[in-house]
């Protein structure tokens, strides 16, 4: 699913072809990436000093994985902007997911390419980190589990289609309440995940942006923390996602407590609520996500009646 939201074909596929193949393998692009952003992590913790260690290697991994989208890219920035191609004797013809939007709005290759390299680190165990909290709540909450098998116990998951989806009603009354930024990033299914992982347990506890120039906050200065705060140019800004989702003035009282139905008597903004972040550098992968997540999350609920845990962790 990663390989078609990048660049329209799953990776496994790639090998299946007969012509247009890329001048590296899909396994050799995940072998150079995983590489490269192992070193990427001890130049980050090492500052300056990190990113002036020479390192052949990853800059070998880093030509490997370019060279990979390098060859979508160029595809997606010439006319037409699909990907035609051969394949059991057959004339085939797809398009190029995230390579080919970006490349409607950009002609640079290197700056498409860092988006995509972007979406790619994003994806590494994002979306398993999600299940794995959203479980981790479930199998201590009986009730709710309960609920969720109601809701989803008799839906073919195979063959349902988003409308299907839309029409789970607990899902919907839940769905109303939230921001319409929220709605449109996360259609149908998806509640769950947001009262679980994404509130209580943020997938980024924390977000870093600088300012571009001199400029302002609405709130934060003055005793009560109502009044605007100055911003030099160059400030680094730390935003803490796992605070802000604690905020008692906005999600309750109980803030710590794994309650659904929460949501039924709330409607944060999209700049109260972040589970994606927000603005125009919001996470391009937050609806895959949250799709796989859904998807896992119901199978999981329509095979297992009942899950537990074996321990006294919150």
């Amino acid at each position: 699913m990663a390989g078609q939201f990048l660049i329209g074909e799953r990776l496994g596929d790639i090998s299946r072809r007969s012509t247009r193949l890329p001048p590296v393998s899909p396994s050799q692009l995940l072998d150079a990436f995983h590489g490269a952003l192992s070193w990427l992590i001890v130049r980050v913790f090492f500052g300056v000093i990190g990113r002036n260690i020479p390192n052949i290697t990853f800059r070998k991994n880093c030509s490997t994985a370019h060279a990979f989208l390098n060859h979508y890219i160029e595809i997606a920035l010439k006319p037409g902007n699909n990907l035609n191609y051969k394949r059991d004797g057959k004339e085939r013809s797809i398009s190029l997911g995230m390579a080919g939007i970006l490349a409607n709005r950009s002609n640079d290759c290197e700056q498409i390419r860092s988006q995509l390299l972007q979406c790619i680190m994003a994806m590494q165990e994002t979306t398993s980190t999600l299940c794995s909290n959203t479980m981790f709540l479930l199998a201590r909450h009986s009730d709710i589990w309960k609920d969720l098998r109601k809701e989803v116990i008799g839906l073919d998951l195979d063959s349902a289609t988003v409308e299907d989806l839309k029409r789970l009603t607990l899902v919907q009354n839940i769905l109303k309440k939230v921001s319409p930024t929220d709605r449109m990033i996360n259609r149908a299914g998806h509640v769950f995940l947001h009262c679980t992982g994404l509130r209580i347990y943020p997938i980024f506890a924390t977000s870093g942006r600088t300012s571009l120039k001199d400029t302002t906050l609405p709130r934060g200065g003055g005793p009560d923390g109502l009044s605007p705060v100055f911003v030099p140019k160059n400030s680094r800004i730390i935003t803490l996602f796992y605070g802000l989702h604690r905020d008692k003035s906005i999600f309750g009282y109980d803030v710590e407590v794994f309650r659904p139905d929460r949501w039924n008597s709330i409607s944060p903004s999209s700049w109260q609520y972040l589970p994606f972040s927000n603005g125009p550098r919001r996470c391009p992968g937050q609806d895959k996500a949250i799709t796989e997540a859904a998807y896992l999350i119901i199978r999981f609920a329509q095979k297992f009646e009942v899950i537990e845990s074996r321990d006294q962790r919150d």
